[in-house]
């Protein structure tokens, strides 16, 4: 058997089936036509049928054997034809590699101002939806942050809290923080509660950084 034939759409034997049913067909509509004497003929002479009505019901039998039939020849002709189906190819473009914006760089600097954990901002395409993360005074990754530079009216939606906690089961971290310009609804902060996530939108981001300016104005303590 031919490469092509291994590669069409149906068994070269199950085609050659088909078309050879489709000549019996053609032959036995023909002989019922034809023929008085003949499978149909007999059948309707036996019901007491007259000429007009036998050769009305002749007609009627040969349309529908010969729709059949052609329907058969059409199919198997279209097996035989048709092309096998071409590997769909995905249209893969160059990863682009992720470059940390401003924002991304306040919050790591609020972070670490705030809490005295050391931050540090992820680059690269293959930090998980991780902007940011947290370490511990023994250099051990304890926390993530994901940052979401929104209008101040655009609403996070759920689906995200539901990623960052899902990356952060991933990479053993204790808590997360998802950051946002914008707002949380009343069901993100439900979910955010479960899931140990602290949520901080565009309001308290704000309190955050006059916090921080205090604090970096407040004088050293004297010795």
């Amino acid at each position: 058997m031919s490469s092509e034939q291994r590669q069409s759409g149906m068994p070269l034997r199950t085609s050659t089936l088909l078309i050879a049913v489709w000549g019996l067909l053609c032959l036995g509509s023909l002989y019922w036509i034809l023929s008085d004497t003949g499978l149909a003929g007999g059948l309707l002479n036996w019901l007491g049928w007259d000429g007009a009505a036998i050769l009305a019901a002749k007609l009627a039998l040969w349309v529908a054997l010969a729709a059949i039939s052609g329907g058969i020849g059409l199919l198997s002709w279209r097996r035989l034809t048709e092309k096998p189906p071409q590997p769909f190819e995905f249209e893969t473009q160059p990863a682009r590699p992720h470059v940390p914006t401003e924002f991304e760089y306040e919050v790591a600097k609020l972070i670490q101002m705030l809490s005295g954990y050391r931050t540090l901002v992820k680059r690269g395409t293959s930090d998980r939806g991780i902007d940011i993360l947290i370490f511990d005074e023994r250099e051990r990754m304890i926390g993530i942050v994901q940052c979401k530079r929104y209008a101040p009216d655009r609403i996070v939606p759920p689906a995200h809290i539901r990623a960052l906690n899902a990356v952060r089961h991933y990479h053993s971290a204790r808590f997360a923080y998802l950051v946002t310009t914008g707002r949380f609804d009343k069901a993100s902060y439900r979910l955010a509660q479960g899931f140990n996530i602290r949520l901080i939108d565009g309001a308290l981001l704000n309190k955050l950084r006059k916090r921080a300016a205090r604090k970096h104005k407040s004088p050293a303590p004297s010795s």
